[in-house]
């Protein structure tokens, strides 16, 4: 036997049999407050912990940080640390959660279970940058910027009216409820679904999940490679809807001058428009097939691929491109 392998052998037989696995948990919290005002930000990095913020009317900001854990350690390494970091500068408020094993020695297998939490209270008005790694975010009631980067955990919005809300997502879900303001969610894989919102610009791209909006109002540029779009009761001045593969079906409401651009690849495509919808609109498919039901429809014109018309005076423009799926476009009555 090669007289290197040989000791390897033995190290691997006294730190798996030799030496007992040990345990012990781990718990601390921290609490720390900061004075507020107007143009103050945020910068929290939260690695694994998941985060809840609410508002308060107290020109404070108030950040406990539970931290609970379970560590094993099977042969000789180092020590379990977690440690958070606060400061405080002119405009902005720090806090660093710190995790990490120090002084490994030797041959170590090394198991945890833990969890903790960051419950912060501040005023509304607060500017809010967020970092995470696999935690979740919840936030309710806010009025400041929010600009949150996760990479898997999930992130729950409710009533926002912050002038711009700007997320990135790995893995994980979007929902977002009751929000004012411009939105911009760019994301690899997860769910997006926004319920109630009024914003004068919003703008997904995501690259596999679906994208759920529901009684929403404003402007929107959706660009999703694998997933569906589904869209109700949606009052939309201008929608622009680019996809690779995944259903898109939009039920849209009447409004002004309705602006409507829809080019997908793979997958079928189902448009229902509240009566009275004024536009001129143009439909073409490479290899699917197209049904118009527009009993209002004028100047109506069809190829074998292509169908054009107006409807109702024609002052918005409704474009549809479609490759391999089926299209549907019909008037609700």
């Amino acid at each position: 036997m090669n007289v290197r392998f040989g000791a390897f052998l033995v190290l691997i037989l006294f730190t798996t049999v030799a030496v007992p696995a040990t345990g012990r948990e781990v718990s601390k919290d921290y609490r720390k407050t900061f004075d507020a005002r107007e143009g103050v930000c945020l910068h929290l990095k939260h690695g694994d912990g998941n985060v809840t913020i609410k508002p308060w009317d107290r020109d404070i900001v108030d950040v406990e940080v539970h931290y609970r854990a379970e560590v094993k350690a099977l042969g000789l390494g180092g020590d379990h640390e977690f440690d958070v970091e606060f400061r405080q500068s002119e405009d902005a408020i720090h806090v660093i959660g710190r995790e990490r094993i120090s002084g490994v020695i030797g041959f170590l297998h090394y198991f945890r279970r833990y969890e903790y939490t960051y419950n912060i209270r501040a005023p509304a008005y607060l500017e809010l940058n967020l970092r995470g790694d696999d935690g979740d975010v919840d936030i309710e009631k806010w009025r400041g910027k929010i600009v949150c980067t996760l990479d898997d955990g999930e992130i729950n919005l409710r009533r926002i009216s912050s002038p711009v809300t700007r997320l990135r997502i790995e893995d994980g879900n979007l929902q977002v409820d009751d929000l004012e303001g411009k939105l911009s969610v760019i994301g690899e894989d997860g769910d997006v679904t926004l319920t109630e919102c009024k914003t004068p610009l919003c703008r997904v791209s995501m690259e596999d999940g679906d994208v759920t909006m529901k009684r929403c109002e404003g402007d929107f540029e959706i660009d999703l490679e694998d997933g569906n779009i589904e869209i109700q009761r949606m009052h939309a001045r201008s929608l622009d809807i680019r996809t690779e593969d995944g259903d898109i079906d939009l039920d849209l409401l009447k409004t002004e001058e309705i602006d409507l651009d829809i080019i997908t690849d793979d997958g079928n495509i189902r448009v229902d428009l509240e009566r009275g919808i004024s536009a001129v609109f143009s439909i073409d498919a490479d290899d699917g097939r197209i049904t118009v039901d527009l009993p209002d429809a004028t100047q109506l014109k069809k190829g074998r691929r292509w169908v054009k018309g107006e409807l109702h005076g024609g002052k918005g423009r409704i474009r549809i491109r479609g490759a391999d799926g089926r299209i549907i476009i019909r008037e609700s009555r």
